[in-house]
């Protein structure tokens, strides 16, 4: 396990106060009780990025190239680092490089735990190498199981 308990215990606190107020855990409604803009638009080579604004308004923006399913766990992901590192700098240029840093680390352990039909067993055991290798393969699986197109439309 690369979180500490405390860290993860911080993730779960979130989500059940996110749970407590809003009611669900669709990361879609999630958004819309919370005012956080979700925006459809291209993004070359980015699945998503987050971003707030001065004023403290955040905006997620998915990338029109996934599926619906696709959408929902990276909403997720950015949701995470929304909540999470709200005061953490992005540095753009570095994309590629941070894929494996800790806050990736910790935006996929939120989407995991938000959207636990696509939580592996064990999932702790993962490096955070491997844990972004499987979100990536959940996001850019053009091959659903039947549970999984269940709750693409719950």
């Amino acid at each position: 396990m690369e979180l500490s308990r405390q860290q993860y215990r911080l993730i779960k606190k979130v989500l059940e106060q996110i749970y407590q107020y809003c009611g669900t855990y669709d990361p879609f409604l999630i958004s819309k009780n919370l005012n956080i803009n979700v925006s459809v638009i291209p993004l070359k080579g980015l699945s998503g990025i987050s971003d707030i604004s001065p004023t403290g308004h955040a905006t997620i923006y998915l990338s029109s190239a996934l599926n619906s399913y696709a959408k929902k766990i990276v909403c997720a992901h950015e949701l995470g680092h929304i909540f999470l590192h709200r005061n953490t700098e992005l540095n753009l240029f570095t994309v590629d490089g941070n894929k494996n840093s800790l806050t990736e680390y910790e935006a996929n352990i939120f989407a995991l735990e938000l959207l636990p039909h696509i939580k592996p067993i064990n999932y702790f055991q993962y490096s955070k190498e491997e844990l972004q290798s499987y979100i990536e393969k959940k996001v850019f699986s053009n091959i659903y199981t039947l549970t999984e197109q269940i709750n693409d439309n719950a």
